[in-house]
């Protein structure tokens, strides 16, 4: 391994945009007239340094499932903006902030949100570079300030 790297390879394959989820943050809001997920999560987009060219991602669709989905993630801000340009040898972290306002939960979702021992947030992003859309899915997350 030190030969390579002594050789000036770079061993990051990522010829198109590779993209994953992380410090993701749920919660669970209840008033007296809905319920809904509030959090947020980071989207982080890599592109290595052997790409053909720059991509540009744009959003397609995320979700909260746990094999089916729970919540449509519709209301999410997200900073940077969509569509977003991945550099070749770059990273961009996309923050998505999400209110419960904006996500509500069927009352029949509920207790399934709150008794799994983790949910998925799962998504999809277009990448320009790939021409096709890219599946993206986190970790289990714990959801908090469940009833």
């Amino acid at each position: 391994m030190a030969a390579v790297a002594t050789m000036g390879c770079d061993p990051d394959t990522a010829v198109f945009v590779d993209a994953s989820i992380e410090n993701a943050n749920l919660a669970m809001t209840m008033s007296s007239l809905s319920t809904g997920v509030s959090g947020s999560f980071d989207l982080r987009l890599h592109l290595g340094p052997r790409a053909a060219d720059a991509s540009e991602v744009d959003l397609v669709a995320f979700s909260i499932d746990s094999g089916v989905t729970l919540v449509d993630v519709v209301g999410a801000t997200t900073s940077p903006a969509f569509p977003v340009t991945v550099g070749v040898d770059s990273d961009v972290v996309v923050t998505f902030t999400l209110a419960a306002d904006d996500n509500l939960i069927e009352n029949a979702n509920v207790d399934a949100l709150c008794q799994l021992s983790g949910v998925t947030i799962s998504g999809a992003i277009s990448d320009s570079l790939r021409g096709a859309n890219v599946d993206v899915s986190s970790n289990p997350v714990a959801v908090s300030d469940c009833p």
